[in-house]
């Protein structure tokens, strides 16, 4: 069951979520992510969260389009991001979205 919805309304985008659901947890990439993949904290959460079909999103280092900034303070914000390649970024058109990239930083989009 989807914890949040997207919604668009024509012909203008005002307000966009990204559901956080099992499905777009297989989808994510966010853990192969240059920006989190040497960070202990990212490593022991994909760890621990591995096998629970819908962890919870502080729980999970992936998503962030939907559940926000990460909680690991040890990311590496230089490193470029490849939200862009995402799966789950292309499904919700998130070229659009508010952040655009980042979302790991920045906040889920909207």
């Amino acid at each position: 069951m989807c914890q949040e919805s997207f919604i668009f309304r024509s012909p203008k985008l005002t307000r966009m979520k990204v559901p956080f659901d099992s499905r777009g947890i297989k989808d994510c990439i966010c853990a192969q992510c240059p920006v989190q993949v040497r960070s202990a904290c990212s490593r022991e959460k994909e760890k621990s969260s591995k096998g629970v079909e819908l962890p919870k999103p502080q729980d999970t280092p992936r998503l962030y389009c939907s559940s926000g900034k990460a909680a690991c303070s040890d990311l590496d914000l230089k490193q470029m991001c490849i939200c862009g390649a995402c799966p789950v970024w292309h499904r919700h058109k998130l070229a659009g979205a508010k952040p655009t990239l980042h979302f790991c930083r920045d906040g889920a989009a909207r």
